[in-house]
């Protein structure tokens, strides 16, 4: 009997909450289907989607008997998470959001990790950030001892752990109380505070999911709750450790403006272009600017990423001399344009303060 055809011998349980992901949920399923290890199964749990998530979902599980499909409209994530941690069969648990892409390798390395430490309830890893299209932004790495992560937290510095690349022991995150639903989008960083009070946490260094950023997702679209709930979850956790209450979040950085779709373009751009993926900070660039024509630093950026600077080191003999003189006159024109517009932004907030 084939994997696709059995449940037994379950090591590890992936699950999968989803929420309007048609266009992404195919890809975030396959990528479990291909993984190198085996004896996995699936739970996903369509949480009240409006277009055709739950019929592909299903139309999965009709086709792998390892993929289990609940329906679970209108309730809070926390509870549908919690749902799916009862439900599951799995020694191991994994997450995997919706619209994420699992490396074939994601599970046969966590489940490695957790089996050679024992101490360790939730390892998560890197990740490579991709774009709606699938295009990579950047690499994200992270902190990978304990005594990193936990530090990070408990100061704010941090998020400690991608939750949809994280996996832990099913045992260990019931016996920390699972999630609790107070919190609308910081419900991983408080099981995670929880979870180190009884085992540590880790990240393995390699990115073994490839996490999506969407101009429509929570941390994006309400940046203000989101803070609000990290700080919250911290606050507990300083709380029951007997340590002093942080400031509000409000007092030690800049509070982040609700991003517009302009902002958030320019920030793929600025990324993408920093991490040295140009054709991504291209399109982002070009986007941006077509939404915020008289921001200057997206100008700057679009010159940056249509012109590299590490491309210059590559045009030699007589042809790369010219074209490099072609270069350098059209990247000080878009610095030009990106100076025009500083002035004028600064002209109009001097008169209209």
């Amino acid at each position: 009997m084939t994997p696709a055809q059995s449940k037994k011998n379950i090591i590890i349980s992936v699950l999968m909450p989803v929420r309007d992901s048609a266009r992404f949920l195919s890809e975030a399923i396959d990528s479990i289907r291909n993984q190198s290890f085996v004896d996995w199964e699936l739970l996903i749990a369509d949480n009240g989607s409006r277009d055709s998530s739950l019929v592909i979902a299903r139309s999965y599980s009709n086709a792998d008997a390892r993929i289990r499909v609940f329906d679970l409209p209108g309730e809070i994530l926390a509870d549908v998470r919690n749902r799916l941690l009862v439900e599951c069969q799995g020694e191991f648990v994994a997450w995997l959001d919706s619209d994420d892409v699992a490396e074939p390798n994601r599970l046969a390395r966590q489940i490695e990790f957790l089996i050679q430490h024992p101490d360790c309830v939730i390892v998560g890893s890197d990740v490579l950030v991709i774009d709606p299209d699938g295009d990579t932004i950047r690499r994200e790495c992270v902190h990978y001892s304990h005594e990193q992560i936990l530090s990070g937290l408990l100061d704010r510095r941090a998020k400690g752990i991608f939750f949809p690349a994280s996996a832990g022991r099913r045992a260990g995150l019931i016996a920390a109380g699972g999630f609790n639903n107070k919190f609308r989008c910081a419900e991983d960083i408080d099981l995670f505070l929880r979870a180190a009070e009884s085992g540590s946490l880790a990240n393995i260094p390699e990115p073994l999911t490839r996490y999506r950023w969407r101009t429509d997702s929570l941390s994006w679209g309400d940046a203000d709750q989101c803070n609000s709930d990290f700080q919250l979850a911290v606050d507990d956790a300083r709380n029951r450790r007997r340590l002093t209450a942080l400031p509000p979040i409000e007092d030690v950085c800049v509070k982040k403006q609700r991003h517009g779709l302009g902002a958030i373009y320019q920030t793929w751009a600025n990324a993408s272009l920093n991490a040295g993926f140009f054709s991504t900070a291209r399109k982002y660039a070009f986007r941006a600017i077509l939404l915020r024509p008289m921001d200057g630093r997206i100008w700057r950026c679009l010159a940056l990423a249509v012109f590299p600077l590490q491309d210059d080191s590559t045009r030699v003999g007589l042809v790369g001399v010219f074209s490099q003189i072609l270069v350098s006159i059209f990247r000080r024109s878009l610095f030009l344009i990106a100076s025009f517009c500083d002035r004028a932004s600064n002209l109009v907030k001097n008169i209209y303060g």
